[in-house]
C-alpha cells in the first residue's frame, strides 16, 4: 500500500474486514516486491479479503493441525503427500484466489513492546520489515511508535 486508504480499494469487502485490516496496515514508502498473501500464514480476515470467503476456516482447521502448503501451483501440495489439500483445489473460489496467495512469505509484520514498571512506561513499535532471501539482512520498510 502506498496510503491506508487504499484498503477501500479491495473489491467485496465488508466494513468489518476493512476495520480488522487497518490495524495491521502502513504505507510503504517504496513498492512492495509480491503483492501475495501467504496462505500458511494469513488471519482469516485477510483470506476472505483475498477472495476465500467460505475457505478461509478450511484452510486454518488444516494449518490448526500443523499442516501447511508447500505449492499452489501448477498443483496444490501439502507437507505430506498422503494429506491431501483441505479443498479442492478445482474449486472456483480457489482458483479466482490462486493468483493473490503464495506458500513462503519476505515481508513481515513485527509488534514489540517494552514496559517498565518504574516508572510506569509502555512504548509499542510496529514495523514491516523484508528479507531478501534465507540468511539474508531484513530492510525496515516502514515503522511507527505508540
Amino acid at each position: 500500500l502506498v496510503a491506508p486508504e487504499e484498503l477501500q480499494e479491495i473489491p467485496e469487502q465488508t466494513t468489518e474486514t476493512r476495520q480488522a485490516l487497518e490495524e495491521f496496515t502502513f504505507a510503504v514508502p517504496e513498492p512492495a516486491p509480491s503483492a501475495k498473501v501467504n496462505i500458511n500464514t494469513a488471519s482469516r480476515e485477510v483470506l476472505v479479503a483475498v477472495g476465500l470467503p467460505t475457505l478461509a476456516d478450511e484452510v486454518l482447521q488444516f494449518r490448526a493441525q500443523g499442516r501447511y502448503f508447500t505449492a499452489l501451483t501448477p498443483t496444490v501440495a501439502t507437507d505430506n503427500p498422503a494429506v491431501p489439500p483441505p479443498f479442492d483445489p478445482a474449486d472456483p473460489e480457489f482458483l479466482n484466489a490462486q493468483p493473490a496467495l503464495q506458500v513462503h512469505s519476505d515481508t513481515f509484520a513485527i509488534r514489540a513492546t517494552g514496559r517498565l514498571n518504574s516508572p510506569k512506561v509502555r512504548h509499542r513499535i510496529d514495523a514491516i520489515v523484508r528479507r531478501a532471501g534465507a540468511g539474508a539482512d531484513v530492510k525496515i520498510l516502514a515503522w511507527r511508535g505508540s
